[in-house]
């Protein structure tokens, strides 16, 4: 589906109609020519449904609506209904992508970082957060080694996203390296590296997480969006 039928309901490109109709008449024209005259009763990114001449509610794919029409009076005859939250639920995966480099040897407990999603945000078919958006996330633990034979830990969360042009607190699971001392690095929690390999995650000494890896948290608390349109 191309950009322009995915947010044709969202966008609400619609056109309205200055020939008096009555309070419920509204018009849906298809791309393969058809007109038809009933109610407007719901839609998603994918669906509308339609009720069509006052007798069956139909539904028709986004991808073949051409346009809706809208009488002047049902618009002033219907209230516009307010947008409901929407929920983001605990175990959504979340792609990111680190901007910049965080090892032992540059980071402290509380330091911030930042990331950009590595895909779309969508929640309920609908884009919360485009791929690219920026993510922000905060070292939750470092152990700092003295000596090649001390042991360094390294533990990332993400703590923010950006949602509808806003900053959205989040909790998430965490991703960690250890370097044992005795030569054995290994990953820590349930976050995933996905394209790092344990010797990249290392310079013998420190642990790190280079730049651009990609991780995949969990989101561990229900967050609640609201104001989506």
């Amino acid at each position: 589906m191309n950009r322009r039928n995915r947010y044709i309901i969202l966008a609400v490109i619609v056109a309205v109609m200055v020939v008096p109709l009555s309070a419920r008449s509204h018009i849906l024209k298809l791309k393969d020519g058809r007109i038809l005259t009933g109610e407007f009763m719901s839609a998603t990114k994918e669906v509308v449904k339609f009720l069509v001449e006052g007798e069956t509610v139909q539904d028709f794919p986004v991808s073949d609506i051409l346009s809706i029409h809208f009488s002047m009076a049902s618009i002033g005859a219907q209230p516009q209904a307010k947008a409901e939250p929407v929920k983001i639920l605990p175990g959504k995966v979340i792609r990111v992508r680190l901007a910049e480099e965080v090892s032992t040897a540059n980071s402290s407990a509380g330091k911030r970082f930042f990331a950009v999603l590595d895909e779309d945000l969508v929640v309920d078919g609908m884009v919360l957060s485009e791929k690219g958006k920026r993510v922000f996330g905060r070292v939750r633990k470092v152990v700092k080694p003295k000596r090649s034979i001390d042991k360094a830990v390294i533990e990332l969360v993400i703590t923010d996203l950006t949602i509808i042009g806003k900053t959205q607190p989040v909790i998430s699971d965490y991703f960690g390296v250890q370097n044992d001392g005795q030569g054995t690095v290994n990953t820590l929690g349930s976050a995933k590296a996905l394209d790092a390999t344990l010797p990249q995650l290392t310079d013998g000494k420190n642990v790190k997480v280079p730049v651009n890896t990609l991780i995949e948290f969990r989101i561990t608390q229900p967050v609640t969006v609201r104001d989506v349109k």
